[in-house]
């Protein structure tokens, strides 16, 4: 039997799958050709390239914070801002994308639910999960310095050492609980979203014939309260609110918004 001719039909495939197989490349790869295309100027392609590594599951603040600077060079404000305050919940954020979210601000003026600034920074250097497992070490040190100083060492140099040890843990075990109270969390953001479309306001009731409550810029954030499908009931925060109060609910159209983030709640943990 002559194997030439089958084998000549099949090598161009072989090939073509070794080829693909070789060319396939890591998400680091195709993170730095985002950036690259970035740095090119090339900004849909660096978006294209950025967006699918999300679809995909890659998280991470740098890959964030590019699809945002992506957006914003494409004039397209809610969206980066949304992409900077994603980057923001994952520690830790850098000073490029808290500077980014106050720029955004003082151009649209987009409104932000109240947070502690300080504790929300300091919440930033770990995550939920590492927050809480330096307080568990934290707690184990403290309750064996105690136990070892109070019932096996009577007094001394090694029983103040202890004693200090005992005090500095529990130190750090407060700071650890804080941390971790004011990391963000999928309980926290689930129901926020933010404006992502231009000419976005707040309605009196699902109708754009309604009464206007007030303009929402790009990048406004805001809590949902109740869907219906093309609109949304939604609690945000004025600053320059009227005399009723500076948290004001009213309806959006539900294709303005985008949630903050819809992606695995692990992620915050």
């Amino acid at each position: 039997m002559n194997f030439l001719p089958i084998l000549i039909a099949v090598l161009p495939a072989m090939l073509g799958t070794t080829l693909a197989f070789s060319a396939e490349s890591t998400p680091q790869e195709r993170y730095s050709e985002a950036r690259n295309a970035f740095e090119q100027g090339d900004f849909p392609k660096a978006q294209s390239i950025g967006e699918t590594l999300i679809s995909e599951q890659h998280y991470s603040p740098a890959l964030f914070q590019l699809l945002g600077n992506t957006r914003y060079r494409l004039g397209d404000l809610g969206h980066a801002a949304l992409y900077y305050q994603r980057a923001a919940l994952l520690p830790a954020p850098s000073a490029e994308t808290r500077q980014n979210i106050a720029h955004i601000h003082e151009r649209s003026g987009n409104f932000f639910f109240p947070t502690n600034g300080i504790g929300r920074q300091f919440a930033s250097w770990f995550s939920r999960s590492h927050w809480l497992a330096i307080a568990s070490a934290c707690g184990w040190a403290l309750t064996l310095c105690c136990i070892i100083a109070f019932f096996f060492v009577r007094a001394g140099n090694l029983r103040a050492l202890l004693l200090t040890i005992a005090v500095l843990a529990l130190v750090g075990e407060a700071s650890s609980v804080l941390g971790w109270l004011w990391s963000p969390s999928f309980e926290k953001v689930r129901d926020i979203a933010v404006i992502t479309s231009r000419e976005t306001r707040a309605y009196t009731a699902a109708s754009t014939t309604s009464n206007s409550l007030a303009p929402l810029p790009p990048g406004s954030q805001v809590r949902k309260i109740e869907d219906r499908g093309s609109w949304s009931y939604v609690e945000f925060h004025n600053e320059n609110p009227p005399p009723e109060g500076k948290e004001i609910r009213g309806w959006v159209q539900t294709e303005s918004i985008t949630p903050l983030w819809p992606y695995d709640p692990a992620c915050l943990e």
